[in-house]
């Protein structure tokens, strides 16, 4: 999952210390609409706690189910092109 866009979440020295007061909202950040929008983060970016804000966004991220791209439940963005014959 990542963004075309060049958005950023940066946990500064004021608030890196409470990073997972966050959590939420930066797995939305980088999931919200399969990843796809020119807004989504597509980095987070800290001062420290780094290895411990990956690891909890790769578990959060990592429990949506990859489906079929036409399931209408389906979460992550699937690309199909029809190639001519």
């Amino acid at each position: 999952m990542h963004g075309p866009g060049y958005s950023k979440i940066l946990l500064g020295d004021d608030v890196v210390d409470q990073w997972e007061d966050h959590l939420d909202l930066m797995a939305d950040s980088i999931y919200k609409n399969s990843g796809r929008g020119c807004i989504n983060c597509s980095g987070v970016w800290a001062s420290r706690h780094t290895e411990e804000i990956a690891e909890a966004l790769a578990e959060r991220v990592g429990r949506y189910e990859v489906k079929d791209p036409t399931d209408p439940e389906a979460g992550l963005a699937a690309f199909y092109r029809a190639w001519p014959s």
